[in-house]
């Protein structure tokens, strides 16, 4: 299957403001898939459509208009790089599983309307950055010990 992208890199344009995935059940790569959608409101989709896949690099960077998020399967996850970077309108972030997540550099990197993120389940292993939850001025939960317990590999549930 071919790699899937909004908007098409070889038009470049931003005018999508709702996107609903159904099934997505044979990608696994998700790397910069919704990248600098500016204009996107509303991303809906089913829980597991994203359960094979292995790098949300880049996925929702800079879809600076998203205010909420839904619960998505990130149970096969491994790559976390700035996936929700500059989403300065989240407002809220489900839980989701990080146990297989090797890097997960700046993911909620300048969220600074972001409140509350509901839980991370880890498996033990340290993210390999620290600056996870940089520029979030807005976040209440997790706490600050609690992002250095998320640091240091152990899970977080409200």
């Amino acid at each position: 299957m071919s790699k899937t992208t909004f908007p098409d890199p070889e038009n470049e344009t931003d005018v999508f403001t709702k996107i609903h995935i159904e099934r997505n059940d044979k990608q696994t790569d998700a790397d910069r898939m919704f990248y600098v959608l500016t204009k996107l409101t509303t991303f809906t989709a089913n829980p597991n459509t994203f359960g094979n896949v292995t790098d949300m690099d880049y996925t929702w960077f800079t879809c600076n208009s998203l205010t909420s998020f839904p619960k998505i399967d990130t149970s096969k996850v491994t790559y976390m790089d700035c996936p929700w970077s500059d989403c300065s309108a989240l407002t809220s972030f489900p839980a989701i599983d990080i146990s297989k997540v090797t890097k997960l550099w700046r993911s909620w990197y300048n969220c600074t309307s972001l409140v509350t993120i509901q839980g991370l389940t880890n498996n033990g292993v340290a993210p390999d950055d620290v600056n996870v939850f940089v520029n979030t001025p807005a976040l209440t939960r997790p706490t600050a010990a609690e992002q250095t317990s998320i640091l240091n590999g152990n899970s977080y549930h409200v």
